[in-house]
């Protein structure tokens, strides 16, 4: 009887540790796992109590029935009534009902709308321009962090007064991958910024915005058009390489998507654009009302004009124009008002073909008496033979006496073509000394 007596006691003793770590176990199973893995857990220990009940069991027949004697242990309460039995009814609950909820992803906010202020880019809550213009109002100040972006987008006219900026040397890229000849989709199928509205780009780089594709179809880096009211778009300090055009404005005629538009173009660098090799495949291609540049360089084109303009007003001051693909430094077909004021000009003999300038020689429907007046301490570098300023009959192109020319090969020459006249320079070299051609300059958008 005593062995007995000491063989339920050890069993009881087990039973009320392994019952009282339950309660434990079971608080920080739910802390740390679903309320699957609890219930796992529990259905675990109404096992482990099965199989002490079933050990006590055992226990009695194996002394010959004189466990009779014995109350038998049960889930309610086998201790007397003055000590409160370690069983599972005293056990505290970890029920299904009273858990703490498992911890859950909290979903998150929908991005506010109406901003002004934004910041895009790699860990913010927009990560590419495209994805914040919906949630901006006019007036919107865009900071674009460092990073290569892929996707094209539209500013509507709804949004005026806008500024994007980069953070400039050469870190923020805009990245048209070849454009729609080469598979990748553009904005409106135009540019990767198209500008409905007024306002301004600084401190970007664009490139890749269209491609050679000979498609003619005016593709660029950015395109402006369609303004419901009179506006400047501004550009500052960007990049434009290897695109179809860096800037493309479309004509004040059929739907006026040109009307209105003013461009004004500073400290910015055209390389290597004209890739489509079409006739609408320049540095830049503007017909809406004015196109004013300043301090800006043109080079490395492999085809197309470095300024091509169809507006009734264009200025250009200052900035390195080298024509190496055969076309034009400015081409003003239209006629109207030129005034070039310093800035360098060169034309190597290895240039594809000779056209240097050419005012009003496809139509005059800006009219003639405006002319195109070069000044200021303008530096003229000519090194091709028969190199042609195309003037229509009545118009000028004119050099004023601070101009200088200088020939880089004893064969050079300028000749006039269309009627019309230019004065102030010499058309030979004649006994001119003969000069070098000038260094390509320092990129001056700091990109």
């Amino acid at each position: 009887m005593a062995r007995l007596v000491v063989a339920l006691i050890a069993v009881l003793f087990a039973l009320v540790v392994l019952l009282s770590a339950a309660p434990a176990a079971k608080a920080q199973t739910y802390q740390q796992a679903s309320y699957n893995a609890a219930a796992a857990l529990e259905a675990d220990l109404d096992a482990r109590f099965a199989q002490v009940l079933a050990a006590i069991n055992a226990l009695q027949l194996s002394c010959q029935g004189q466990a009779s004697a014995t109350p038998s242990p049960s889930r309610a309460a086998a201790a007397p009534s003055t000590t409160p039995s370690p069983s599972r009814a005293a056990a505290p609950s970890a029920s299904r009902s009273p858990a703490a909820p498992s911890p859950s992803r909290t979903p998150s906010a929908a991005p506010a709308t109406g901003l002004r202020s934004v910041t895009v880019g790699p860990g913010q809550t927009f990560t590419e321009p495209a994805d914040a213009i919906a949630s901006l109002a006019s007036g919107f100040n865009m900071t674009v962090l460092a990073g290569t972006y892929y996707k094209p987008f539209d500013i509507p006219n709804t949004l005026r007064g806008w500024t994007i900026n980069g953070a400039g040397g050469g870190l923020t890229i805009f990245d048209g991958q070849g454009g729609v000849g080469a598979g990748h989709r553009l904005a409106w199928g135009k540019g990767f910024v198209h500008a409905q509205s007024p306002g301004t780009l600084s401190n970007i780089v664009f490139r890749n915005a269209g491609g050679a594709d000979g498609s003619g179809d005016g593709e660029a880096a950015v395109y402006a058009e369609l303004f419901t009211s009179a506006g400047t778009l501004t550009i500052n300090r960007c990049l434009f390489q290897n695109n179809e055009n860096g800037i493309f404005v479309p004509a004040t005629g059929s739907g006026n998507p040109g009307a209105g538009i003013a461009v004004v173009v500073t400290n910015s660098d055209f390389i290597a654009n004209g890739q489509s090799q079409d006739g609408q495949s320049h540095d830049l291609y503007v017909q809406g009302d004015s196109y004013t540049e300043s301090n800006c360089n043109h080079y490395g084109n492999p085809y197309g004009n470095n300024i091509k303009v169809r507006s009734p007003v264009l200025s250009v001051t200052g900035g390195y124009h080298a024509n190496t693909a055969g076309s034009r430094w400015i081409d003003f077909p239209n006629g109207g008002t030129a005034t070039v004021t310093g800035g360098t000009f060169t034309i190597p003999s290895t240039s594809g073909g000779g056209n240097i300038i050419g005012y009003a020689e496809e139509n005059q429907n800006n009219g003639v008496t405006g002319g195109m007046a070069f000044g200021g301490n303008a530096k003229l570098y000519v090194g091709r033979y028969n190199s042609q300023i195309m003037v229509a009959t009545g118009g000028t192109v004119s050099f004023a006496s601070t101009v200088s020319l200088t020939w880089t090969s004893s064969g050079a020459s300028i000749s006039v073509t269309n009627g019309g006249s230019v004065t102030g320079i010499a058309l030979a070299p004649g006994s001119s000394t003969i000069g070098s051609e000038p260094a390509v300059p320092a990129r001056v958008s700091g990109n």
